[in-house]
């Protein structure tokens, strides 16, 4: 259960997963950004709760800076 003000929650899964974003945002944003590919039967994540002024992301995780510039 997410109750926010003018913050940011990153939330961060591993691919596969699947999450529903179920966060009533007033003046703020709720993003989804997941790897098409779910498990089918797999694990499920619901955000549930209010957003004020701030920001939801869910994620995969993706690639540090070092590895993205050194390869």
């Amino acid at each position: 259960l997410l109750n926010r003000s003018s913050d940011l929650i990153k939330v961060i899964v591993p691919p596969g997963v699947m999450v529903e974003s179920q966060v009533a945002s007033v003046f703020g944003e709720d993003k989804v950004t997941i790897s098409e590919t779910t498990i089918p039967n797999g694990p499920r994540i619901t955000l549930r709760g209010a957003n004020i002024f701030g920001t939801v992301k869910a994620k995969n995780p993706g690639k540090s800076w070092f590895t993205k510039f050194y390869g």
